[in-house]
């Protein structure tokens, strides 16, 4: 998962480089900001996504990504 979410943070990196911040969707926004939460504890991250994810799938709502 580690590995997963450093690729996702250089992506948006990229993108910011590429493209400026202005080019960031809210959920880019959100990601960089959940990921930067956990910076000492990095193995130990989930993002905001992933847990409502987790939230619909305990309640029995089909999930959509």
């Amino acid at each position: 998962m580690l590995a997963e979410s450093q690729a996702e943070v250089d992506r948006i990196l990229d993108k910011i480089y590429n493209d400026g911040m202005d080019a960031l969707s809210i959920d880019e926004k959100n990601y960089l900001d959940d990921f930067s939460k956990h910076e000492g504890h990095p193995e130990d991250f989930v993002s905001r996504k992933e847990k409502m994810d987790v939230e619909h799938q305990k309640k029995g709502h089909s999930v959509v990504s």
